[in-house]
């Protein structure tokens, strides 16, 4: 006798059934992070981020 092995496929249907508040989840993420880099760059903190996988400084001058 074969061993069957059975995939539970739910979490996939959840996940497609959230499709919209993933959306809003992920356009909240870039607001709050454009929120926070203007933020910093008014108070004059160095700011960090990822461009084509190399890490760049911004320091205020």
């Amino acid at each position: 006798m074969k061993n069957k092995i059975i995939h539970n496929m739910k979490s996939k249907v959840v996940f497609r059934k959230d499709l919209a508040q993933t959306r809003a989840l992920i356009k909240a993420g870039k607001v709050a992070a454009k929120t926070a880099n203007r933020a910093s760059r008014v108070l004059g903190l160095s700011v960090s981020f990822i461009k084509d996988g190399v890490i760049y400084e911004e320091k205020k001058r």
